[in-house]
């Protein structure tokens, strides 16, 4: 039964042999395939189709909605071509992409000289389901969880160990439960577009922004050194790219001004509770938020601050200052660093400490923690404080601006990152941009102006390039500044003074 199909192809139903094959290379030989060619239906196998143009014959399996190339006559005899067809029947029903298994079949059927076994077994190999877990990991076929694990293990080795918990945390998101055991080689974009909807169902989109990101990070990895056991190495290029999170990171450029930052330390001096049902900020957690708007440091390094760090600058043109310092591991920079103290600055900090170590002795932790003198204050105990001062509190959406305390007292909202900004911006508004760069952990650059320098310059070894005096000079003028700006602030709260509305406990 012959009928010319709407694209142009001659089309016939029949069951296909060797004789059939012979024919259509003595068409194509000839020169004599009539109009656009010939498309060959094959009774034996449903599905598998001969396609006949004049420059080749080509093996297809046809379904309503899809056609997929199975390779070339000069490759592919009859019982290889039905082979592929019903392969790739189930692997379509799957919802699997059968395109990379039939590329590693076609070729090896032309590397060895058609045998058939060989190809299958490299193109669908059957794994023994018996393999243990460590050779199942070793030899493949990996499965997600074995991918993660195994580039969770090389990244381990390249991240500092402050950041990767974090690192890991987005990659053990619950929502990756759904191809957990799932064989690698087997998921497709649909399968990773399901994990990234989850997520973004369950968090927010920074948080899936950064899952899908390291998500495509382990592919790629698992694809250039590991595409053996992950299977990766059929695919020919990175499908999983395709992948994205619409969601962009907004920069922030708040400077807070020194009375805000000021006006702040009144605030969470004199409201430490702000509820019935709350714990009052505890003194690690205050004289930690006195020493960010003090040094501007970071909050890890701030929080990792031993007191045996903080020891007698021994500086005969600055009497009673102290110097504080932090080993490599705790700076961003991965050097250490030093910074000078005022003695009125220290002092401070120590008036709120002297409660604790009343009531629970001495710490090795400068910020000791509530919990005890074994703890240090959490890298995120400013920002809860300062959240809570907004309102803002754990497991709620939002707020209304009459439980705002720094809205109310006339302070825009600010994070630990703004102080930084505000003392740089304050230090270079008085000539002292190098002072500030020194100050915040910056590198310099080896041709300006000492006191103006912001750029690059290689440290070479720790006492050349802590530049305390430098540190000095900046950090006079800031502690001075907030110290006189927090007295002003004082007197002036008992004046105006807002009490936020605190919800009783409930029966």
């Amino acid at each position: 039964m012959t009928n010319k199909a709407c694209t142009g192809y001659t089309r016939e139903r029949l069951r296909l042999r060797s004789k059939n094959i012979k024919r259509a290379m003595t068409i194509i030989a000839r020169g004599k395939v009539p109009g656009r060619g010939l498309e060959w239906a094959d009774e034996g196998c449903q599905g598998l189709t001969l396609r006949i143009t004049r420059q080749a014959a080509t093996w297809y399996f046809r379904e309503r909605v899809r056609t997929v190339r199975l390779g070339t006559i000069d490759i592919l005899t009859i019982p290889a071509a039905r082979e592929a067809a019903a392969r790739t029947k189930l692997q379509l029903k799957d919802g699997h992409d059968p395109r990379p298994d039939l590329r590693v079949y076609e070729h090896a059927l032309a590397t060895y000289n058609g045998n058939m076994e060989i190809a299958i077994d490299a193109a669908w190999p059957v794994f023994d389901s018996e393999l243990s877990e460590d050779e199942r990991r070793k030899l493949g076929p990996w499965l997600w969880s074995d991918l993660l694990n195994a580039f969770l293990a090389a990244k381990k080795k390249t991240l500092r160990e402050r950041y990767y918990p974090a690192y890991e945390h987005y990659l053990r998101h619950p929502a990756f439960a759904r191809i957990a055991n799932r064989i690698v080689s087997t998921l497709t974009v649909d399968d990773l577009e399901q994990v990234r909807d989850d997520i973004l169902e369950a968090s927010v989109p920074s948080t899936a922004k950064r899952c899908v990101g390291q998500m495509k990070d382990a592919l790629t990895w698992a694809w250039k050194h590991k595409g053996r056991p992950s299977g990766l190495n059929k695919a020919t290029y990175p499908w999983w790219e395709r992948l994205t999170v619409d969601y962009h990171w907004n920069k922030r450029e708040h400077t807070p001004t020194v009375e805000e930052l000021a006006r702040t330390l009144v605030l969470a001096e004199q409201f430490r509770t702000l509820g019935e049902t709350e714990h009052a900020t505890s003194s690690g957690t205050l004289a930690m938020l006195w020493a960010l708007v003090l040094t501007a440091q970071r909050t890890y390094a701030l929080s990792r601050t031993e007191t045996m760090a903080l020891v007698s600058w021994d500086n005969t043109d600055r009497m009673g200052w102290w110097s504080a310092g932090w080993e490599s591991e705790v700076m961003k920079s991965g050097l250490p660093h030093a910074l000078p103290i005022p003695p009125e600055a220290k002092a401070v900090i120590d008036q709120i400490l002297a409660e604790h170590i009343e009531m629970r002795g001495p710490s090795r932790w400068l910020f000791p923690s509530k919990r005890g003198v074994d703890d240090p204050v959490s890298k995120n105990g400013v920002n809860q404080l300062l959240n809570r001062l907004c309102g803002i509190k754990k497991g709620c959406d939002g707020v209304t601006e009459h439980e705002n305390l720094l809205i109310l007292h006339g302070i825009r909202r600010w994070v630990p990152q703004d102080a930084r900004r505000a003392l740089a911006t304050y230090l270079s508004d008085h000539g002292l941009g190098g002072s500030a760069s020194a100050i915040l952990d910056h590198s310099l650059d080896k041709e300006a102006d000492e006191r103006q320098k912001r750029a690059p310059v290689t440290r070479l070894h720790y006492d050349h390039a802590q530049r305390m005096e430098l540190k000095a000079v900046g950090m006079e003028l800031w502690c001075r500044a907030i110290l006189e700006a927090y007295g002003r602030e004082k007197a002036a709260f008992t004046t105006f003074k807002v009490h936020p509305r605190t919800k009783r406990r409930t029966a």
